[in-house]
C-alpha cells in the first residue's frame, strides 16, 4: 500500500489510509444525494471468480470501493458471486460500494439498453452508475446515422430507469 499512498500524497490528495467511504477521495454531488470514489478498481480481462475476488479483496485492503465493470466484460455476475463473503470479511455494506457497469454496444436502442440495464443492476442489488460504454451500436459503419438514434435511445432508456429510482442511482 505504501506506493500509492505516497502517489496520493504527491498528488495532493490528503486521505487517512486505508480510504473509508465518504472520505477526502470521493467528488461530492449534493443534488444527487451522492458521493463518487475518485479511485476504482477496473474489472476489465478479469473472468475467473478467483482472480476477481483477489482483485475484490486487495482493493477492499487499501480501502478502494468503486468495483469498475461492463456487460461486454462479461463478469458483472462473478462479481457479485464474491461480493457476499469479501462484504463480511471487511465489514461493508452494499451502500459502502460504488458499483458502474456500462451498457454494451450490442445492447444500445431503448429496449434493449431497458433489459440488459435491469439484468446487470439484479446482480448487485442496485447500481450507483450506469454508463454507455461506446458511442456506436455494434455492427454499424461509424458514419450510420442508425448510431446516433441509437445512442439517443439507449439514453432515453437511461433516463427512464432513473425516473423510476429502483434500482439506479445515477
Amino acid at each position: 500500500a505504501e506506493p500509492l499512498f505516497r502517489s496520493f500524497q504527491s498528488s495532493g490528495i490528503n486521505a487517512e489510509w486505508p480510504l473509508r467511504p465518504g472520505s477526502l477521495c470521493s467528488v461530492e454531488m449534493p443534488s444527487l444525494e451522492l458521493q463518487i470514489p475518485k479511485i476504482g478498481v477496473g474489472t476489465d480481462k478479469l473472468k475467473e471468480k478467483e482472480s476477481i475476488c483477489s482483485v475484490l479483496d486487495e482493493a477492499f485492503k487499501l480501502g478502494i470501493y468503486l468495483i469498475d465493470t461492463a456487460q461486454c466484460y462479461k463478469n458483472e455476475k462473478t462479481i457479485s458471486d464474491c461480493l457476499p463473503n469479501l462484504m463480511t470479511k471487511h465489514k461493508l455494506a452494499r451502500e459502502d460500494l460504488f458499483i458502474v457497469s456500462k451498457i454494451s454496444p450490442a445492447n444500445q436502442g431503448f429496449d434493449k439498453a431497458i433489459v440488459s440495464t435491469e439484468t446487470s443492476a439484479d446482480y448487485f442489488q442496485y447500481l450507483d452508475a450506469m454508463l454507455i460504454h461506446w458511442p456506436g451500436s455494434a455492427k454499424t459503419n461509424p458514419s450510420d446515422e442508425k448510431n446516433m438514434t441509437q445512442r439517443f435511445e439507449t439514453w432515453k432508456a437511461l433516463e427512464d430507469l432513473y425516473q423510476k429510482r429502483k434500482k439506479y442511482r445515477l
